[in-house]
């Protein structure tokens, strides 16, 4: 029990490293006791914290074959849910369980967890393409964090899931003025913010604009996960702007931390795939092959969309092809 709440000391006050490896030998020592799952439920939820989500994901499952608190194992099922979404299964099925998870939170009384759960439903709808379903889901999991009084990391995310749902409806100036203004946030928070502020600009606004939203902190002091979406960002921003030895360089980076979610697996796909257009093409039929795979396997008129967009646009009219009208 000592090694589980020094942990979480560690891990409020900042120091990731320490709190996972203190909750790692908690989970060694917990080996054969009763007490085990809520010792792995631990070590996962740190893990998750910190962005390493895919192991977060394994020790959820192990943790689900031992005794769990009802709140515990929602968290569980959560959790692998988001797994799945951040790989390449369908994501209209996996926004139907993330839909019925949070229902069952809700009808439970775990608003927090319910919230959690329509948030990450949010992000889902977003790149399925429906603005309007990735809007009510994002209202709905911030009025059930409290609303916009309330300045936890998970409302502001919500909030601002919402403002790029509305872009995404063609409602751009309503969302600039939804998103929420650094400012009022944490530091923690502005990262966050300024990551989907300029996702939101270099998508619906101009690239001009995403370059100036992006956050110019160190990407080395965020978490895992973030630096996976400021490094893809970067990278597709310099490609914009025509600085190719930038773009390759944050390409490189992020070949070190991976994108965390599936909407970044197929848009760095689609970079890569531009950029061996731009320098070295031998090897685009199978970088562009790869960036298809990852469209079909989502199954999201988005994703298809996306893609033949980007091959469109570089000339690669065969990729386009390759996934039909």
């Amino acid at each position: 029990g000592a090694l589980l709440l020094r942990s979480r000391v560690e891990l409020a006050q900042g120091d990731h490293e320490r709190a996972i490896d203190l909750a790692r030998r908690a989970v060694v020592r917990s080996e054969g006791n009763r007490d085990t799952g809520i010792f792995l439920h631990n070590l996962a939820a740190t893990l998750s914290m910190w962005g390493v989500a895919d192991e977060a994901a394994e020790v959820h499952a192990l943790a689900l074959q031992h005794e769990l608190s009802p709140v515990q194992r929602h968290v569980a099922r959560a959790s692998l849910a988001l797994r799945d979404a951040s790989q390449e299964g369908d994501l209209k099925e996996i926004a139907r369980f993330l839909g019925e998870l949070a229902g069952e939170q809700e009808r439970a009384g775990f608003r927090r967890y319910a919230a959690i759960s329509r948030l990450n439903l949010s992000g889902v709808h977003l790149w399925i393409g429906d603005g309007n379903a990735g809007r009510q889901e994002a209202a709905r999991a911030e009025a059930l964090l409290g609303g916009t009084g309330s300045n936890s990391l998970e409302r502001v995310t919500a909030t601002t899931m919402k403002a790029v749902a509305l872009a995404q409806m063609g409602r751009l100036d309503e969302a600039r003025l939804v998103m929420p203004k650094p400012g009022q946030l944490a530091s923690t928070q502005i990262v966050e913010v300024g990551l989907e502020t300029a996702r939101m600009e270099l998508e619906f606004g101009s690239t001009e604009a995403a370059a100036l939203a992006l956050p110019s902190m160190d990407p080395d002091a965020y978490s895992r996960s973030h630096q996976g979406i400021h490094y893809l960002l970067a990278g597709e921003i310099a490609f914009r702007l025509g600085d190719h030895d930038r773009a390759a360089q944050m390409l490189q980076a992020l070949s070190r931390v991976g994108c965390a979610d599936a909407a970044g697996k197929l848009r760095e796909a689609i970079l890569r795939t531009r950029m061996s257009l731009w320098g070295d093409s031998s090897n685009v039929a199978a970088l562009a092959a790869e960036a298809v795979r990852i469209a079909a396997a989502q199954n999201t008129p988005r994703g298809q969309y996306t893609i033949a967009d980007g091959f469109t646009v570089t000339g690669f009219a065969k990729g386009a092809a390759m996934i039909g009208p």
